[in-house]
């Protein structure tokens, strides 16, 4: 899911006089209910933290919850669950985007597409690129990642789509711009 998708479900939604919401059931679960309600009532005490998790079996073959090209993966499927509780748990009404503001340590460029014909080619050439610089750390895990000293950048390929999918972060603006410049016109062969 990106922006365009997102914008073009909230227009939908308009033009079909209809509500959209995002559909994070166990929001509105009557456990979760109560124990929102017991700590809001100051019956249990105060909350010092907080840990979440949310698993589920990864074997199931064809999961979306696996395919972030479907609205799935680790935080477009999963991690929404545990974020969600904290959020509806702590005492801070603000949204999840707001309370997580002080704690992001990098300038993130968002994830951006590029449209290729021979996607592993690609990834290889941005591999054989970076992966000869000295500091700099190369992992396969989920497509490519490459690890600067104050940066770094994952390239993945799409599952349903001839894309190139670009996450860039660094510690400064300038630098996320450096970097992500730089593949993208390593990625566009200029």
């Amino acid at each position: 899911m990106n922006v365009a998708e997102v914008e073009l479900m909230i227009q939908t939604a308009k033009d079909c006089d209809r509500s959209l919401v995002e559909a994070v059931w166990s929001r509105w679960h009557p456990r979760m209910i109560k124990a929102i309600d017991l700590v809001r009532s100051g019956k249990i005490g105060q909350i010092t933290s907080i840990d979440a998790s949310f698993t589920f079996p990864a074997s199931i073959e064809g999961n979306y919850r696996l395919s972030p090209e479907m609205g799935g993966g680790a935080l477009f499927d999963i991690g929404v669950y545990p974020l969600h509780a904290i959020a509806a748990l702590g005492s801070n009404n603000a949204s999840i985007s707001k309370i997580l503001k002080p704690y992001q340590r990098y300038v993130s460029s968002g994830e951006i597409n590029s449209v290729v014909s021979d996607a592993p080619a690609e990834m290889k050439k941005i591999e054989e690129k970076y992966g000869s610089q000295s500091g700099v750390g190369i992992d396969h895990l989920d497509g490519l990642s490459v690890n600067g000293d104050t940066w770094w950048f994952n390239l993945r390929s799409s599952n349903t789509e001839p894309l190139l999918r670009l996450n860039v972060e660094a510690k400064t603006q300038a630098r996320m711009e450096k970097v992500r410049d730089e593949v993208l016109k390593a990625i566009k062969g200029k």
